[in-house]
């Protein structure tokens, strides 16, 4: 599962194929990125047609974080707030 760093948290994804366009799956607020996995399962690892690439990704404020961060994120939550 590759991940990218973000504000110094690391985001975790799944990818399947390559090129454009991609379909980017959203899980909802405290859905997990698994819940596309059947889903994603169904494309083709040769792409569809109209779709080369497949992406699940974690929420930022999903629980698949390190917890360690997570007052970094408050503090950054509420500073846009304020």
């Amino acid at each position: 599962m590759p991940d990218v760093p973000s504000h110094g948290i690391r985001i975790r994804y799944d990818d399947q194929g390559q090129g454009e366009p991609a379909l980017l799956f959203l899980p909802g607020w405290c859905a997990s990125r698994r819940v596309f996995a059947e889903l994603a399962a169904l494309f083709p690892p040769d792409g569809l047609p109209d779709m080369q690439a497949v992406i699940a990704l974690a929420q930022r404020y999903n629980l698949e974080f390190d917890m360690s961060q997570l007052p970094v994120i408050i503090r950054e939550h509420n500073v846009q707030l304020g």
